[in-house]
């Protein structure tokens, strides 16, 4: 008999209880038992992609006063667009994600629209 909230991952070919989602980047399953630490990579690749922005438009702006030398303002100017691809698609993961803590869902329940809409109760929450 199968466990509620468990899931068959095709591409894995293993069963998972709480299967969040199956990460093509990882290359594994995210559920129970490493959720959390997915958690923790997704809002350190935000952070370091909102430092690396930062960086890169603090050294342009020092260019552009003249305070620091032009080599590498290219540079910079390519790091600035993809540090702020980086931020927006990862903030937009840890968004998702600390939205579906809160309401103590998997991300595929949510997707297929289960226990999200006002007034139905998750039956799995306490």
């Amino acid at each position: 008999m199968r466990p509620p909230r468990a899931s068959h991952c095709s591409v894995c070919n293993s069963c998972f209880l709480r299967m969040d989602h199956h990460c093509p980047w990882l290359g594994t399953c995210i559920a129970l038992r490493n959720y959390p630490l997915f958690c923790v990579f997704v809002l350190h690749v935000f952070l370091l992609s909102v430092l690396n922005l930062g960086i890169s438009v603090s050294h342009i702006v020092l260019v552009a006063k003249g305070t620091e030398p032009a080599e590498g303002v290219w540079c910079s100017g390519i790091a600035v667009v993809a540090a702020g691809f980086g931020a927006m698609f990862s903030g937009n993961l840890v968004w998702t994600h600390v939205g579906t803590l809160a309401r103590d869902l998997t991300l595929r329940e949510m997707l297929n629209l289960r226990y999200t809409v006002p007034g139905d109760l998750n039956p799995f929450a306490e």
